[in-house]
């Protein structure tokens, strides 16, 4: 099965050019009228630069004080002994990643903007759901951090992530905790990447942190309902499931293009060919879905091989890996269109997928 999938995605890129050229004119805002909360960002969001306090400091600086100050803020999400802090100061890989991470962005957060604008957006879809809104009442804190996870990346038995958020809640407040780490945002030619594999490095750029910030977010609000404990394994179910936490992240960032939804960047093929995804998905969306998806009866199926290739993220074979989530995207912005009358809460938990599919009307 998965030789045959393989070779059924025959590159078409006729007329991508002028798919192209009208893609980077417009952007396609699809999105929900998410009440704005702007003028109360100050008061919503809480910014603490660990990675700062930690590797920056003056020298008269009390370091003692400053230990205790990191473990009172940190310690509900993050607890370390203050012998730890100490060792963590101390350390020259710790010491080589933050001097690189500060010599890069100094004291910005990238998009930091972008970020406190979405951040503004998901709070007021949160308090759109009051067992929500009762359930992170609090703060969203933003953590920067620096960790050495990333000297292990030519390791085998280290995954380097794919998202490189993480995302926690405090149980002592239900404050929600996003904790980000700038040194995975270095850029593809970084030295500290160059170990690692090629579809992973190209994401590691701050023009994606904002668009991963979110995609984070919308994946931890549908673990929290059991969205994805749902019991259909169909290729049709895997790629609206799969399209959602990317779905939620273009509500919340509504001015963002879509291959930073994404993260889309290149890809090469088996010949050797070097494509940009996002050209290649606008391009190939139609021939994909009718001529490979529907034409071969893959909507239902459960192989696995067949989500691997298409679903997955992972090396591009014949296409960007995840092409299959780009049209379960495209068929969630389908689904918006045709039913603007649901909220954002709603679809995001609709689990009927042949439901979505059909009142979707997706035509490319």
């Amino acid at each position: 099965m998965k030789n045959k999938i393989k070779y059924l995605l025959i590159v078409s890129i006729l007329s991508l050019g002028a798919v192209l050229l009208f893609y980077k004119k417009s952007k396609n805002n699809i999105v929900f009228p998410v009440p704005n909360m702007l003028d109360q960002c100050d008061s919503i969001i809480d910014i603490y630069r660990s990675d700062l306090k930690l590797f920056r400091f003056g020298e008269n600086l009390d370091t003692d004080s400053l230990i205790n100050e990191i473990k009172i803020k940190l310690d509900p999400v993050l607890p370390n002994t203050k012998e730890k802090y100490y060792e963590i100061m101390s350390d020259p890989d710790f010491r080589i990643i933050s001097d690189s991470t500060y010599n890069f962005f100094g004291d910005e957060i990238p998009y930091i903007d972008e970020i406190k604008n979405g951040v503004c957006r998901y709070k007021s879809f949160l308090n759109e759901d009051a067992n929500l809104s009762k359930l992170f009442a609090n703060k969203i804190n933003l953590i920067v951090y620096v960790d050495s996870d990333i000297t292990y990346i030519n390791q085998p038995n280290f995954t380097p992530p794919f998202i490189p958020i993480d995302f926690t809640v405090n149980p002592y407040d239900n404050s929600q905790w996003l904790l980000i780490g700038l040194h995975w945002f270095l850029g593809e030619d970084h030295a500290f990447y160059q170990s690692g594999q090629d579809f992973l490095r190209r994401r590691y750029d701050s023009i994606f942190l904002s668009s991963m910030v979110f995609n984070r977010l919308g994946y931890n609000y549908l673990s929290y309902n059991n969205m994805f404990n749902v019991d259909d394994d169909s290729f049709l179910a895997a790629m609206i499931s799969e399209a959602k936490p990317y779905f939620f992240a273009k509500c919340m960032l509504p001015d963002v293009d879509d291959y930073r939804i994404f993260g889309f960047t290149k890809f090469t093929d088996l010949d050797g060919n070097v494509y940009d995804e996002m050209d290649f998905a606008i391009g190939n969306e139609r021939y994909f879905w009718k001529d490979i998806i529907l034409k071969n009866d893959l909507l239902f199926s459960s192989e696995n091989d067949l989500k691997e290739l298409y679903i997955t993220p992972g090396p591009a074979i014949t296409c960007p890996s995840r092409l299959g989530v780009w049209i379960g995207y495209q068929i969630l912005q389908s689904y918006y269109r045709n039913n603007q009358e649901l909220s954002l809460n709603e679809i995001m938990l609709e689990i009927d997928y042949q439901k979505i599919l059909n009142q979707s009307n997706y035509q490319p």
